[in-house]
């Protein structure tokens, strides 16, 4: 296919490569039953009190938790593994799916409308631009079209960010919870980008930071 792939040169010992495939087991293991346990968790309150929130919530969640299974390998090995041209597809559909759920959800939770109305409208414009590269997906090669939702869900988390310091500046309460998940998750990306480039080493908390900032936001935003 056209997409990147990391290949680190690491020399192991028998035992010490058995230790590193039992501990990556455990900790997706737990990362992936928290992301669905969250999952059944806001759709029993979203059956209970009916609040769209919790729905694009879900919606959110969701797509972020196939997100990181298709980084992973996961989804391809255990739920499409006869489809290859699917697998080769469907990063950049997900990733552009999960940023249009980010973006309703953030307009919902944080009452876009009322608080900063000057932004609610241009939600639809962002709206058509992920629901255009969902189609893109299809039609437009990997190595531009991948960039492209990778770009776009880079601005998206960036305005989420920046909209939920402009509703707790103009004193929206549930705005601070909000911004205090995103920031968690945030700093857990950035950790990556870093380890990635090789400005920070390669440990636990670089290699894994991704799953336990977005464990940690979903689990405090739930709350």
């Amino acid at each position: 296919g056209d997409s990147s792939m990391q290949f680190p040169m690491t020399i192991w010992s028998n035992k010490q490569f058995i230790e590193k495939v039992n501990t990556e087991t455990i900790s997706l293991g737990l990362y992936y039953g928290i992301m669905v346990a969250m999952v059944l968790y806001n759709l029993f309150i979203f059956l209970s009190v009916k609040d769209l929130s919790y729905l694009f919530y879900i919606l959110y969640i969701s797509s972020y938790t196939i997100v990181q299974m298709s980084l992973n390998g996961l989804t391809y090995e255990y739920f499409w593994p006869n489809s290859p041209w699917w697998g080769n597809h469907s990063l950049p559909f997900i990733i552009s799916l999960c940023s249009i759920a980010i973006l309703v959800f953030a307009n919902t939770f944080l009452k876009i409308k009322e608080n900063i109305p000057r932004f609610h409208k241009f939600f639809p414009i962002f709206l058509v631009i992920g629901f255009g590269l969902m189609i893109g997906s299809f039609v437009i090669k990997y190595s531009i079209i991948g960039q492209a939702s990778i770009l776009f869900a880079v601005l998206v988390a960036v305005i989420a960010l920046v909209l939920g310091f402009i509703c707790v500046y103009r004193g929206y309460r549930p705005a601070r919870y909000y911004l205090i998940a995103w920031s968690v998750f945030l700093i857990s990306i950035l950790l990556f980008t870093f380890k990635s480039f090789g400005l920070i080493p390669a440990v636990f908390i670089t290699n894994y930071g991704i799953q336990l900032g977005s464990a940690a936001e979903v689990i405090l935003l739930s709350f």
